[in-house]
Protein backbone atom coordinates (compact mmCIF):
# COMPACT_ATOMS: atom_id res chain seq x y z
CA UNK A 1 0.00 0.00 0.00
CA UNK A 2 1.41 3.35 -1.03
CA UNK A 3 0.45 6.47 0.91
CA UNK A 4 1.03 10.08 0.08
CA UNK A 5 3.60 11.70 2.33
CA UNK A 6 3.54 15.45 2.42
CA UNK A 7 5.92 17.27 4.66
CA UNK A 8 5.65 20.90 5.50
CA UNK A 9 8.32 22.77 7.38
CA UNK A 10 7.41 24.38 10.67
CA UNK A 11 6.86 28.09 10.20
CA UNK A 12 7.25 30.58 13.01
CA UNK A 13 6.40 34.20 13.71
CA UNK A 14 7.54 36.02 16.85
CA UNK A 15 6.40 39.38 18.16
CA UNK A 16 7.67 41.35 21.14
CA UNK A 17 5.26 43.86 22.70
CA UNK A 18 5.63 46.46 25.38
CA UNK A 19 3.11 46.15 28.21
CA UNK A 20 0.65 48.61 26.74
CA UNK A 21 -2.97 47.63 26.19
CA UNK A 22 -2.99 49.67 22.98
CA UNK A 23 -0.65 47.10 21.38
CA UNK A 24 -2.99 44.12 21.83
CA UNK A 25 -5.18 44.53 18.73
CA UNK A 26 -2.24 45.01 16.37
CA UNK A 27 -0.37 41.99 17.72
CA UNK A 28 -3.46 39.78 17.57
CA UNK A 29 -4.18 40.86 13.99
CA UNK A 30 -0.60 40.24 12.91
CA UNK A 31 -0.50 36.74 14.40
CA UNK A 32 -3.97 35.75 13.17
CA UNK A 33 -3.23 37.03 9.66
CA UNK A 34 -0.01 34.99 9.65
CA UNK A 35 -1.77 31.79 10.73
CA UNK A 36 -4.96 32.17 8.68
CA UNK A 37 -2.92 33.11 5.61
CA UNK A 38 -1.15 29.77 5.76
CA UNK A 39 -3.75 27.41 7.21
CA UNK A 40 -7.49 27.14 6.83
CA UNK A 41 -8.50 27.75 10.38
CA UNK A 42 -11.20 29.86 11.91
CA UNK A 43 -9.76 33.25 12.78
CA UNK A 44 -12.44 34.06 15.37
CA UNK A 45 -11.28 31.37 17.80
CA UNK A 46 -7.65 32.35 17.39
CA UNK A 47 -8.48 36.03 17.86
CA UNK A 48 -10.37 35.41 21.11
CA UNK A 49 -7.68 33.12 22.55
CA UNK A 50 -4.82 35.45 21.60
CA UNK A 51 -6.62 38.57 22.82
CA UNK A 52 -7.32 36.99 26.20
CA UNK A 53 -3.81 35.57 26.61
CA UNK A 54 -2.02 38.78 25.59
CA UNK A 55 -4.35 40.90 27.72
CA UNK A 56 -3.66 38.70 30.73
CA UNK A 57 0.08 38.91 30.12
CA UNK A 58 0.04 42.72 29.90
CA UNK A 59 -2.54 43.52 32.59
CA UNK A 60 -2.04 40.75 35.15
CA UNK A 61 1.41 39.35 34.39
CA UNK A 62 3.37 42.52 33.73
CA UNK A 63 0.92 44.78 35.57
CA UNK A 64 1.13 47.23 32.64
CA UNK A 65 4.77 47.94 33.52
CA UNK A 66 6.19 49.63 30.39
CA UNK A 67 9.66 48.29 31.23
CA UNK A 68 8.41 44.69 30.88
CA UNK A 69 7.76 42.90 27.61
CA UNK A 70 5.38 40.27 26.31
CA UNK A 71 6.62 37.70 23.84
CA UNK A 72 4.12 36.16 21.43
CA UNK A 73 4.89 33.30 19.09
CA UNK A 74 2.89 31.44 16.46
CA UNK A 75 4.22 28.10 15.27
CA UNK A 76 2.55 26.47 12.29
CA UNK A 77 3.08 22.76 11.98
CA UNK A 78 1.48 20.40 9.45
CA UNK A 79 -1.40 19.37 11.72
CA UNK A 80 -1.57 22.09 14.35
CA UNK A 81 -0.98 25.69 15.27
CA UNK A 82 0.87 26.40 18.52
CA UNK A 83 0.51 29.84 20.10
CA UNK A 84 2.72 30.81 23.02
CA UNK A 85 2.49 33.97 25.12
CA UNK A 86 5.14 34.75 27.76
CA UNK A 87 5.30 37.72 30.09
CA UNK A 88 8.01 38.96 32.47
CA UNK A 89 5.78 38.91 35.52
CA UNK A 90 5.91 36.76 38.65
CA UNK A 91 3.42 34.26 37.26
CA UNK A 92 0.36 32.80 38.95
CA UNK A 93 -1.07 29.48 40.07
CA UNK A 94 -3.39 28.58 37.20
CA UNK A 95 -4.83 25.70 39.23
CA UNK A 96 -6.41 28.22 41.62
CA UNK A 97 -8.42 30.06 38.98
CA UNK A 98 -12.02 30.64 40.01
CA UNK A 99 -14.67 28.85 37.96
CA UNK A 100 -16.54 31.63 36.08
CA UNK A 101 -19.60 29.40 35.66
CA UNK A 102 -20.23 29.14 39.41
CA UNK A 103 -23.10 31.22 40.76
CA UNK A 104 -20.88 33.46 42.91
CA UNK A 105 -18.74 34.37 39.87
CA UNK A 106 -21.42 34.94 37.23
CA UNK A 107 -21.73 38.70 37.76
CA UNK A 108 -18.02 39.43 38.14
CA UNK A 109 -16.62 41.70 35.45
CA UNK A 110 -13.45 39.67 34.97
CA UNK A 111 -12.19 36.12 35.33
CA UNK A 112 -13.39 34.55 32.09
CA UNK A 113 -10.31 34.90 29.87
CA UNK A 114 -8.68 31.54 30.53
CA UNK A 115 -12.14 29.92 30.46
CA UNK A 116 -12.60 31.21 26.88
CA UNK A 117 -9.08 30.17 25.89
CA UNK A 118 -9.72 26.63 27.14
CA UNK A 119 -13.06 26.53 25.33
CA UNK A 120 -11.73 27.65 21.94
CA UNK A 121 -8.37 25.85 21.89
CA UNK A 122 -7.72 22.10 21.80
CA UNK A 123 -4.90 22.16 24.35
CA UNK A 124 -3.87 24.77 26.92
CA UNK A 125 -0.77 24.47 29.10
CA UNK A 126 1.04 26.78 31.51
CA UNK A 127 4.67 26.64 32.55
CA UNK A 128 5.46 25.98 36.23
CA UNK A 129 6.00 29.66 37.02
CA UNK A 130 2.66 30.60 35.48
CA UNK A 131 4.00 33.35 33.22
CA UNK A 132 3.69 31.43 29.96
CA UNK A 133 0.67 29.94 28.25
CA UNK A 134 0.85 27.53 25.32
CA UNK A 135 -2.30 27.07 23.24
CA UNK A 136 -2.73 24.42 20.56
CA UNK A 137 -5.33 24.23 17.80
CA UNK A 138 -5.38 21.10 15.66
CA UNK A 139 -6.02 21.47 11.95
CA UNK A 140 -7.96 18.94 9.97
CA UNK A 141 -6.21 18.41 6.65
CA UNK A 142 -8.34 17.16 3.80
CA UNK A 143 -7.67 16.50 0.15
CA UNK A 144 -9.86 18.31 -2.31
CA UNK A 145 -11.03 16.72 -5.55
CA UNK A 146 -7.88 17.82 -7.38
CA UNK A 147 -5.72 16.04 -4.81
CA UNK A 148 -4.48 19.23 -3.18
CA UNK A 149 -4.28 19.50 0.59
CA UNK A 150 -6.68 22.07 2.02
Amino acid sequence: MVTDAITMPTLKKCITLSSQVAEIDGAVSELVDFVVGLKRIENFTLSIALTEAITNAIVHGNEKDPAKRVFAQALIEPERVVLQITDEGRGFDYQKLADPTKKENLLKQSGRGIFFVRYFMDEVRFNQVGNEITMVKYIECKKDFAGDIT
